[in-house]
């Protein structure tokens, strides 16, 4: 079967004398900013009655481009259970430096005490309130007919649950996803697992970012079979794992990324360069969420991992 693009080659070349030769696609680097201004506003998305007596109205950071030619994708980023939202402030930016808008909730703040079935429902719960609701943005529309989702740790896994069964999302970026549970996680049904079932039911673009190093022994901050290589195992096709050998899991959330400290900079040791490890996850949620939610075309290269800048020891498998 010829791809779509080789169509359209072919219908510009029979509307030109078959001189137009193939399409020029002008290959982008999502290692440098985007070109559009950027603001951030906190925002309060009504989620409905929810379940443990949390309450309806939660806190949440919008960040968003300042002002857009064409409509907006939008990106629901899922902190791990030990990150604030503004512990993501600058990879939202990031994102919104390319054009997207990027929303930061607070679902479970500050205790960190819903279930993750919970969680899957406030998730779905977002994703309506956005669709219904006017952000305050002026020259900015946004797109809701789908969405991306990107979480890191547990995040990683209500973005995988969420996906599974709602239509309304367009693309999944796990980064260290981990399917781990509580201690005390009762009753059942309130605590599901993501592997391998929910994620095995995951058919649109997924991309897992997995960080190598996990400590020793005791010292170890996640089993591997919770964790990214057992989420790709659960994938089927249409989806893309980049490996990072050098990464910790911590890596990703902007102080640890920065040098500082947090609660979640102390759940797992970190690498010795985790700035590094941030600005590939940066750009590689800009290529991949440009790529998946609108017609953009020139990040192919950052999806294979062929682009010039891609880093040489990071291994990319894809199935």
């Amino acid at each position: 079967m010829r791809s779509t693009r080789w169509v359209l080659w072919m219908l510009a070349a029979a509307c030109t004398g078959g001189n137009s030769g193939p399409p020029v696609i002008t290959a982008l680097d999502p290692t440098v900013a985007g070109t559009q201004g950027t603001l951030w506003e906190d925002i309060s998305p009504e989620l409905g009655v929810r379940t443990g007596g949390f309450p309806p109205t939660i806190q949440a950071r919008m960040h968003a481009p300042e002002r857009t030619d064409s409509p907006a994708p939008m990106v629901v980023l899922l902190p791990s259970s030990d990150a604030r939202t503004d512990e993501w402030f600058d990879t939202a930016t990031w994102l919104s430096t390319w054009g997207m808008v990027v929303i930061v909730p607070a679902f479970d703040a500050p205790a960190n005490a819903r279930t993750h079935a919970g969680l899957v429902e406030d998730t779905a719960a977002l994703l309506a309130w956005l669709q219904s609701n006017a952000l305050p943005l002026e020259g900015v529309e946004t797109d809701a007919r789908k969405f991306g989702l990107l979480g890191h740790g547990r995040g990683g896994k209500i973005a995988v649950l969420a996906a599974a069964g709602d239509d309304r999302v367009g693309s999944v970026m796990a980064l260290s996803p981990d399917d781990s549970l509580p201690t005390v996680a009762t009753p059942p049904k309130d605590w599901p697992h993501a592997l391998p079932k929910a994620a095995g039911k995951v058919t649109v673009p997924r991309l897992v970012v997995g960080a190598a190093l996990n400590g020793t022994d005791g010292d170890a901050c996640y089993d591997p079979a919770d964790a990214y290589p057992a989420f790709f195992a659960a994938f089927g096709a249409g989806a893309t794992e980049f490996e990072l050998p050098s990464a910790s899991p911590t890596d990703f959330v902007d102080p640890c990324a920065a040098g500082g400290g947090s609660l979640a900079c102390a759940s797992c040791p970190g690498s010795d360069d985790p700035a590094a490890s941030a600005r590939f996850a940066r750009a590689a949620a800009v290529a991949f969420f440009a790529s998946t939610l609108t017609d953009e075309t020139g990040f192919e290269g950052w999806l294979d991992g062929s682009a010039d800048g891609f880093p040489d020891d990071v291994v990319v498998t894809t199935k």
